[in-house]
């Protein structure tokens, strides 16, 4: 199990921007869209970490242990339940936007104006990135398809296709 995480970190008076966290890409992801113009995120499982597998680093520990708040969602990787790879469905990912947007906000009140544009921006970038895959898909919607994981059970939901196997 590994638990997302997205905090901002304590703030030094002097700091001019926040520090966020994020521990895996496709949550980095929405969050840097978010934050555009505001602070990078620190992304804790880099490269080609496994999340279901990782050791969290002390110094990935310390940034999450002195979060100021912080929001988690469980994620669990298990072959016999749900699906948890959100971020594959187009709706699910803007529901995260708009979750990610809205605790942001709280955290960071003087930002609002500038986070609630750049929610807006991602959730066009995701709609056009969706109707681009509706276009590729919809030739092939409710067909059999071969995935590479089982975690595309989101996506293939989403866009009407039947997974065969995943592989």
């Amino acid at each position: 199990m590994l638990a997302i995480i997205l905090c901002a970190l304590p703030l030094a008076a002097h700091a001019k921007t926040p520090r966020v966290v994020a521990t895996i890409p496709p949550i980095h992801s929405l969050v840097a869209m978010v934050l555009e113009g505001i602070a990078e995120p620190d992304l804790i499982v880099k490269g080609f970490a496994s999340p279901h597998d990782y050791a969290m680093a002390p110094s990935d520990a310390s940034k999450v242990a002195h979060a100021e708040k912080e929001h988690k969602h469980t994620h669990e990787h298990h072959h016999d339940g749900p699906d948890q790879h959100f971020w594959l469905s187009p709706a699910r990912a803007k529901q995260a936007l708009e979750l990610i947007a809205t605790a942001l906000t709280e955290t960071l009140p003087a930002q609002c104006q500038r986070i609630n544009t750049n929610k807006e921006t991602a959730l066009a970038t995701l709609t056009a990135l969706e109707t681009e895959l509706k276009s590729v898909v919809d030739p092939i919607r409710g067909e059999q398809a071969v995935v590479l994981h089982d975690a595309y059970s989101q996506f293939t939901e989403h866009f009407g296709l039947k997974p065969l196997i995943a592989l």
